[in-house]
């Protein structure tokens, strides 16, 4: 299955991101923890220092983004994982202190616009980066649902005295069929582009490969990709008036039952495959 989806918008949105870039004293990149190699982008932000933030770390292996947050940390990156149902603000002055230790910490005092920090927020679709400012601000005050394209413009958050800007998902440019495969399972790419079949049947798939266990849940992953979502569908009542399976919504519920965490803490890339490319 090879996905690939880069409208017009996101060209614009991503000239946007490096027009505003050039104010900001560091980006932070947000990562989906359950796909940290796939969701990251190619934005090409020159001379700015890059934090990057796997969010829905609770939707993750803990030992996977434990793995993955060395990797990073390893080769040059500050990472940190959080779960933007709680506050991480704490996490956010601690990781910009690593990287400006004499700038930082008059942030919270300062009220001066020209002591203004700033950090532009970056990421592909749907991996939670207004949730993310949300739980930094410890407010709501960025739209946030669980599907791609919520966000459709920049706008600017105040923390103390750090300044925050909310940008667009930005995919990249060319999306090799394992790539465009892992953003589509977290629901990265609009439902209306793709096939929730074909999409199921491959996350099954990669499940298979990633699980040790026979069964997840009440599913048998002994059976094939196919079987598998038909027996889901029965499971779940998914009966058309045909009396036989409506596949499509089938699909379509395993997928959202995914990405909601409803088949437990799962990492769909491991670190000893994706970090050594």
């Amino acid at each position: 299955m090879n996905l690939n989806w880069y409208p017009g918008h996101m060209a614009k949105a991503e000239r946007g991101i490096l027009e505003i870039s050039r104010v900001a004293d560091v980006i932070f990149e947000v990562l989906d923890a359950r796909i940290p190699w796939s969701s990251r982008g190619d934005y090409h932000l020159r001379n700015k220092p890059c934090i990057l933030i796997l969010n829905k770390s609770d939707l993750a292996d803990r030992t996977d983004t434990g793995c993955w947050l060395n990797f990073f940390n390893k080769n040059g990156f500050t990472a940190f994982a959080v779960d933007s149902k709680v506050n991480n603000s704490s996490k956010v002055i601690s990781a910009v202190n690593k990287i400006f230790p004499k700038r930082t910490g008059r942030l919270l005092s300062v009220r001066k616009r020209f002591d203004c920090f700033r950090a532009v927020v970056i990421g592909t679709p749907n991996v939670g980066k207004s949730s993310f400012i949300n739980s930094v601000l410890g407010r709501r005050k960025t739209k946030v649902e669980n599907r791609a394209g919520v966000t459709s413009q920049n706008s600017w958050h105040r923390f103390g005295n750090i300044e925050i800007c909310d940008t667009p998902g930005i995919l990249r440019h060319r999306l090799g069929p394992e790539v465009g495969e892992s953003i589509a399972f977290v629901g990265g790419i609009k439902s209306e582009i793709i096939d929730p079949e074909l999409v199921a049947y491959s996350l099954v798939t990669r499940l298979k490969e990633l699980i040790n266990e026979k069964y997840l849940g009440c599913l048998d992953l002994s059976l094939s990709a196919e079987e598998v979502i038909e027996n889901f569908g029965k499971l779940r009542n998914f009966i058309s008036p045909g009396k036989n399976v409506d596949i499509r919504l089938a699909a379509s519920v395993f997928l959202k039952s995914f990405q909601d965490g409803k088949f437990g803490k799962i990492t769909l890339e491991r670190v000893n495959k994706y970090g050594n490319t």
